[in-house]
């Protein structure tokens, strides 16, 4: 689409298919496991499906009313699960830690995830990853802390970082 000009829904579905592609290709190129892809429910597109497959994860459906419900559900989730027994080692993160990534950073260096990824092997408790408009790409977890996402957060707007940060606090 030109610049200047509103994408259709045809041409905003494939902008946001090639930005989960970059980011499923970022996550299985620095190895990190599980991976899973989380969807806004069970009949979202096809596409993001395949997609997911070829790059080797797995999806799950989204829980919860608004973005904060949803992430604090997708790391009670992965938190719960156990690492993969024959993952080779230093393939993927500790059993007791989870990274989340926005999937519209198409320009997040693969270094990010592999740094999130060793700050929280060497026993970091949360890594973030902050956004130049004022939120985070990158959230990492050894343990749920539902008190960062509640429900009252401002999210996509320029409070999520500093009030993130006052809740560390």
């Amino acid at each position: 689409a030109a610049l200047g000009r509103t994408l259709s829904a045809e041409d905003a579905a494939r902008l946001h298919a090639a930005f989960v592609e970059d980011v499923l290709r970022k996550g299985q190129r620095c190895g990190l496991n599980p991976r899973v892809l989380y969807v806004a429910d069970s009949g979202d597109s096809e596409i993001l499906s395949r997609l997911a497959a070829a790059y080797g994860y797995s999806t799950r459906v989204q829980r919860g009313a608004e973005l904060g419900a949803r992430m604090a559900a997708a790391f009670d989730e992965q938190l719960a699960t156990p690492a993969e027994p024959d993952a080779p080692p230093g393939t993927g993160l500790r059993s007791d830690a989870a990274i989340l990534v926005g999937t519209d950073s198409p320009t997040l260096p693969i270094a990010y995830l592999q740094q999130a990824a060793q700050a929280l092997a060497d026993g970091c408790d949360l890594v973030l990853g902050p956004a130049c408009d004022g939120g985070y790409y990158l959230i990492g977890l050894r343990r749920p802390l539902p008190s960062l996402f509640p429900a009252d957060m401002p999210w996509g707007t320029a409070e999520v970082l500093p009030r993130t940060l006052e809740r560390l606090r």
